[in-house]
């Protein structure tokens, strides 16, 4: 009875970290501290057949490593993820993913502006994986979104140049 009320107690108590969802932008503020946590993360994707990775295209938070060698340097990261797929991903969510990577390559090769985002659950690891810092092996993928953007060139002449027209004092409010 008492390890049962110690582990009921212990549930309670977990690292409200291990259960809130945080942006990419948000854990590179101290990303060497998540390393080996059970995360919910959410993010800028870059997804294709070959590759899938969670990133913060606007982000001023970065992740530096010292460097191996004779001299002091620091290797500066991109502020992204690279995600593993685990056993346990449900295979409908699988199929998602697989259909949001046809529909990015598809509007890449087309050289249409395009925006991804979505959602993984998983554990990371901070440890280089290829061009990236971390891993995510990821035991659930939510709210995969992948869309076109309006083709800037197509954007009427006001706001496609607002900033030149207020920078020449022609704005108005």
């Amino acid at each position: 009875m008492r390890r049962r009320s110690l582990l009921f107690v212990s549930t309670i108590f977990v690292p409200a970290s291990l259960w809130a969802q945080q942006t990419v932008c948000d854990l590179f503020k101290d990303l060497k501290a998540a390393d080996g946590l059970q995360l919910i993360l959410t993010g800028d994707l870059i997804v294709s057949k070959d590759l899938t990775v969670l990133g913060a295209v606007d982000c001023d938070n970065q992740y530096k490593s010292l460097m191996e060698g004779a001299f002091r340097a620091f290797q500066v990261w991109p502020t992204a993820i690279h995600l593993r797929r685990s056993a346990a991903v449900p295979p409908k969510q699988m199929e998602l993913l697989s259909e949001a990577a046809v529909k990015a390559d598809q509007l890449r090769r087309a050289e249409k502006p395009m925006s991804a985002t979505g959602t993984f659950a998983g554990r990371l690891r901070v440890s280089p994986a290829g061009e990236f810092p971390a891993e995510l092996t990821f035991d659930s993928v939510e709210n995969i979104v992948v869309e076109e953007l309006p083709d800037p060139r197509k954007l009427p002449y006001r706001f496609a140049n607002c900033s030149r027209t207020w920078a020449s004092g022609k704005g108005s409010a």
